[in-house]
């Protein structure tokens, strides 16, 4: 007795996170389980409780070893030394070592879909520049690089096939550069073959990186920007910003920012939340940095305004996005409880959506997806009435009915945060495209597999991956896992009281509320934060 009695004063710290953390952990578990099974809460019940308290009890003891044993190894990191010749010579060449490996890795899957997976919106990009329907329903700025970097291709091999060859040939280079910084610099605050092998296995052999890296999708270039930008911010931890002393360092982190802001809407979002976050704690930089914020902020601003509009550029589908989570909401409330409407609520259903009748919102209501009722928001008829009142009826239904929103937010994000997640079979529920988009108004292109057989392979994966079938594996290809890792690393760095790492962690978690906030999940649009984790848990060991 005295013994757990002294282990508890010993390690209350440590339990204490645990706990914090199996709490979080063990109800997406439970939760996510009986969501997935009934879609309603209502359907939670007492075995779903045990089993919840259970999780917790379990999960905490497996946390407490977790932290305990990267504790020791961040200690033993410290002191860590090793001068043998092969250390010495991958200290000095992790990068062009790295960049080698993951080049020859990413080979294979370009030739099993040469010449490049020409899939999602960029098809649609591509033709707004070719017709000049350019309108910023898709990122504008993103459109033109893509359209412009293609055009080389083309003038080159005089087709769409050839522009988009060059195209994943260029991305992959530009991946592999982006990696093998990252690596670089984790072998660099690690000292560790170990921690460096599987970072390099992950970059260069994950399947989701074969995917990604052939896909001409604005996503996964977004995915690379946005890894610099947590990369500058990351190395200017040290010495609270003295980092950025170096002009060199401040024009490659502006056109990061600029490249990280118009290539997604909702990166200007993360950026304005995090500006005095950065403010407050890079002091020795404070000037250049409130220079680089001001004038990239306020171009962005500029474009999308003032000249987005002098261009009619500007789309109307903007409102309908940031209203996915509400429209969910409501529409999950109106097929439980419509009778109980007042007049008043009743009328914002009229208005705003398609249809008054109960019985066809309950044939396009899909939980986890909101594509299925946003596009269908009268966007026109809100900004007639206000969004100002929208917002009032919003709040005044939740407000009567809050398991209903919970529920219906829980749904629509359910595959960010349950391990076991499985989807309908929509297309636009797709995780990973592995065929070319055929868009009614798009550039189509057709694929020549040199490996067929891998070909075949990558579209299994891709496809059982996007329905949630791949057994055994799951937590490996599930987005839940990026969520995971984020909260254990702000959980470990919490017990450390190490605090100034969660200034790096700040963007990818702020992106995090964008797409919780956004029409469905879809593991392109977490890829960036995946893709940051080997760096910030390098910080975190350093």
């Amino acid at each position: 007795m005295n013994n757990l009695k002294n282990l508890f004063i010993k390690e209350k710290r440590l339990i204490l996170y645990s706990a914090i953390l199996a709490v979080p952990f063990a109800g997406f578990f439970v939760v996510g389980q009986v969501l997935q099974k009934n879609q309603y809460l209502s359907c939670f019940g007492m075995k779903d409780i045990l089993l919840f308290l259970t999780g917790v009890a379990i999960m905490t003891i497996g946390i407490m070893g977790v932290l305990k044993s990267l504790s020791r190894f961040s200690d033993k990191n410290k002191i860590r030394s090793d001068s043998s010749i092969f250390t010495q010579f991958l200290v000095h060449h992790t990068f062009l070592i790295s960049f080698i490996i993951i080049m020859i890795c990413y080979i294979p899957p370009y030739f099993a879909a040469f010449p490049g997976v020409f899939s999602y919106d960029a098809p649609h990009q591509v033709w707004q520049f070719v017709t000049g329907n350019i309108k910023n329903n898709q990122p504008v700025v993103s459109s033109a690089i893509i359209y412009h970097t293609m055009l080389i291709g083309k003038k080159i091999f005089g087709n769409w096939e050839g522009a988009v060859g060059i195209y994943v040939v260029l991305q992959m280079i530009f991946a592999a550069v982006t990696f093998s910084y990252i690596l670089k610099l984790l072998y660099r605050k690690t000292n560790s073959k170990v921690i460096y092998g599987i970072a390099l296995a992950f970059f260069a052999l994950h399947p989701m990186n074969h995917l990604f890296v052939v896909n001409c999708a604005k996503d996964v270039a977004y995915a690379y920007f946005t890894v610099w930008v947590i990369l500058f911010f990351g190395e200017g931890l040290r010495e609270q910003g003295k980092y950025f002393r170096k002009n060199e360092i401040c024009i490659f982190l502006t056109i990061a920012l600029f490249l990280f802001l118009f290539y997604r809407n909702n990166s200007i979002y993360a950026l304005i939340l995090f500006v005095p976050v950065a403010l407050i704690y890079y002091k020795y930089a404070r000037k250049r940095l409130l220079v680089i914020f001001a004038v990239t902020i306020g171009v962005y601003y500029l474009v999308t305004g003032p000249i987005y509009s002098y261009y009619d550029l500007a789309s109307g589908n903007k409102l309908n996005e940031m209203l996915a989570i509400p429209s969910q909401q409501i529409v999950n409330t109106y097929i439980k409880y419509g009778d109980e409407f007042t007049k008043e609520e009743k009328d914002i259903i009229v208005s705003v959506f398609p249809t008054e009748e109960i019985s066809e919102y309950m044939l396009m209501y899909k939980p986890e997806n909101s594509d299925m009722i946003r596009p269908l928001l009268k966007s026109n008829r809100i900004s007639e009435m206000g969004l100002g009142h929208f917002i009032k009826i919003w709040v005044q239904l939740g407000i009567k009915h809050p398991i209903s929103y919970i529920e219906a937010a829980l749904n629509n994000t359910r595959g960010y945060w349950y391990l076991f997640h499985e989807i309908s079979g929509e297309n636009s529920d797709r995780y990973i495209e592995y065929t070319n988009s055929q868009y009614e108004v798009g550039i189509h292109t057709e694929r020549y597999p040199i490996l067929k057989g891998l070909a075949e392979k990558y579209y299994k994966i891709g496809e059982e991956y996007s329905l949630g079938k791949i057994k055994g594996l799951s937590w490996l290809f599930s987005m839940a896992s990026t969520l995971y890792l984020y909260l254990l690393l702000i959980c470990f760095t919490c017990y450390r009281k190490d605090y100034k790492v969660l200034i790096a962690l700040f963007i990818p978690m702020a992106l995090y509320l964008t797409v919780f906030a956004g029409p469905l999940a879809l593991l392109r649009y977490i890829y960036p934060m995946t893709l940051s984790l080997p760096y910030l848990w390098g910080i975190a060991l350093e």
